[in-house]
């Protein structure tokens, strides 16, 4: 048991310390007399005392509440409760304030009626105390009454997303495109999905299809018609299919149509026409190439490599390339010298 330490002819407060009193606390702690400066006794848990929860017999604390009249507006329980997490070291978010010297600039501190004079009353119910820089003290210049959302987005430990050239926190995101946080957050921290991946997911399941006279969402569909959601959201997705497209195609059907620039045919025609095998377009379109890409010829393209003009599948065998992937890599606008330098 530590030894105790004896309070007597201490002063906290307005309080002064006289005697240690007979009867302990529940918790067995000391309890001590004390007197205070309007002349009042009271007796005082040594705890509150060098915790600085108690300071007074009560009078400073209805002092403070009569001396504005403000004591029934909600800004003062925020007044009161920001002291607390920052200078009052058994609050429960100390830690996080005071423990990391956020403090109250000194003419807030010492009076509620400079607080209530420099940020006036709350906009809604909503709004509550912010700090427009988490590491810098409550004052006039850095604090702001905020919204829940606003406060999320200013939180030191946010995620930040890039979707579309854009940067915005992953809270204000989910908001512009109306998705669930919860659902992207797992996706992007437990699943290991990019932001591309997460966000679009979740848009395609908006997009209405009619099929047979019944419009749905795409999984509704997948479900109905029992096929595979991945499969089918690829095929519109990365291959370029339509809806229709997508639902009935089956690889190994030359007889599935496809469209380009505005000019439709079978597989089994494009491939006649453009000298090409069945087998290669198929296999090429489950590697997630577009139609387009998995017409192409590699054996006829020629790729001029300091200065010497060959085919490409010449290159490839050269410097041990895949042709597939180098070809593909061409297609989407890499450069053959900057693939050869990997």
């Amino acid at each position: 048991m530590p030894k105790l330490i004896d309070l007597s002819g201490q002063r906290f407060g307005r309080l002064r310390v006289i005697s240690r009193h007979s009867e302990n606390t529940k918790l067995n702690r000391a309890h001590w007399n004390c007197i205070c400066d309007c002349g009042e006794a009271v007796i005082i848990a040594g705890n509150s005392l060098s915790a600085g929860r108690t300071r007074s017999c009560g009078c400073l604390n209805r002092e403070t509440i009569t001396k504005h009249g403000y004591s029934h507006l909600t800004e003062f329980q925020i007044w009161r409760q920001m002291k607390e997490r920052c200078y009052n070291t058994k609050a429960p978010n100390y830690e996080n304030y005071g423990g990391r010297g956020i403090t109250m600039c000194d003419e807030w501190k010492e009076s509620f009626e400079a607080f209530y004079r420099d940020m006036g009353p709350r906009h809604s119910p909503d709004h509550t105390i912010d700090r427009r820089e988490n590491d810098k003290d409550y004052s006039k210049d850095n604090c702001r009454w905020a919204t829940p959302i606003e406060q999320l987005n200013n939180k030191r430990n946010n995620h930040y997303c890039e979707y579309k050239g854009e940067i915005k926190t992953l809270s204000e995101w989910c908001n512009l495109l109306n998705l669930k946080y919860p659902v992207i957050e797992q996706r992007l921290r437990v699943a290991g999905m990019n932001v591309e991946k997460a966000f679009e997911q979740s848009l395609q399941q908006r997009v209405l299809y009619t099929h047979n006279g019944k419009t749905a969402n795409l999984g509704q569909w997948c479900r109905e018609l029992r096929l595979n959601y991945a499969t089918i959201d690829r095929r519109i997705r990365i291959l370029g299919m339509s809806f229709e497209t997508a639902i009935s195609f089956v690889p190994s059907n030359s007889d599935t149509y496809f469209t380009i620039g505005g000019v439709t045919k079978s597989l089994k025609k494009w491939c006649k026409e453009r000298n090409i095998k069945i087998s290669t377009v198929i296999n090429r379109l489950y590697k997630s190439w577009s139609f387009e890409e998995s017409l192409q010829s590699i054996e006829k393209r020629e790729i001029i490599f300091e200065n010497e003009i060959n085919t490409l599948e010449f290159w490839c065998d050269l410097f041990d390339l895949d042709k597939n992937q180098t070809y593909l890599r061409i297609l989407r606008g890499e450069n053959f010298e900057d693939i050869v330098k990997e």
